[in-house]
């Protein structure tokens, strides 16, 4: 992604970081559906990303395919833009979902 994208996505509106890119590892989560009692999964990615002073860990859903192929997307110290669709502080660290884009120079 260019530069002159980035301007004009942030200027349509949505919450961005521009931060570098640290490391990512796949992960499945297992838990017991509330409703019917069967065990059931999902899949996420987990990115490191450091935005000035701040570490962020990004959350971004996957598929059990994409976990089992899984091969890191950057290049530590990568420049990247976050597309956030949520993000909280908890106990100091800065969690975030949405997903990564490479920034181009």
């Amino acid at each position: 992604m260019k530069v002159t994208e980035i301007t004009g996505l942030m200027e349509r509106g949505g919450v961005y970081m521009l931060g570098e890119y640290r490391a990512s590892k796949p992960e499945t989560i297992k838990y017991r559906d509330k409703v019917t009692g069967k065990p059931a999964e999902f899949s996420v990615i987990k990115h490191v990303v450091e935005t000035g002073n701040d570490q962020v860990t990004v959350q971004e859903r996957s598929t059990a395919e994409a976990v089992a192929q899984f091969r890191q997307p950057f290049k530590k110290g990568a420049k990247v833009l976050l597309q956030c669709e949520s993000f909280e502080r908890v106990e100091g660290f800065l969690r975030a979902t949405g997903n990564l884009f490479a920034v181009e120079a």
